[in-house]
């Protein structure tokens, strides 16, 4: 399982939750921390199987997605990415998911990879990357 499964409608053990206490209110990436958290801690992270499925409805292929009735401003503004990344524009927003996708499915699942020097090493490496190209 991966570090970086989570988000809605995930189930965690109560004596899990007692030991790592909650996340941390008012941070954008709370979530996200806590099951990085979870798996430093050797917790493992994964989807209930059978999968209990769950439409993404802010994701643009679904059908009740708000980018089928507003602008790409109007629908994700009030949205982690638009708040707190770059993302400004549907282009950004698939690339960024397909980056998402591709750690899910390629990336290690050694939590140390994405949290820490060296995500940031990484972080910087592909920022510096991206301007030598340009």
């Amino acid at each position: 399982m991966h570090p970086n499964t989570c988000g809605s409608g995930f189930i965690i053990k109560k004596k899990t939750f007692d030991s790592l206490g909650p996340w941390d209110k008012g941070v954008a990436t709370g979530t996200t921390e806590y099951f990085y958290k979870m798996a430093l801690a050797g917790y493992i992270n994964g989807w209930y199987y059978p999968l209990i499925l769950q439409e993404h409805m802010d994701y643009v292929d679904s059908e009740h997605s708000r980018f089928h009735r507003y602008s790409f401003d109007e629908a994700y503004r009030d949205g982690y990415g638009y708040k707190f990344t770059n993302i400004r524009n549907m282009k950004t927003y698939i690339r960024r998911h397909k980056e998402i996708f591709d750690i899910l499915f390629d990336g290690p699942i050694d939590p140390h990879y994405y949290i820490g020097w060296r995500a940031k090493f990484r972080r910087v490496l592909k920022k510096a990357k991206g301007i030598l190209l340009e």
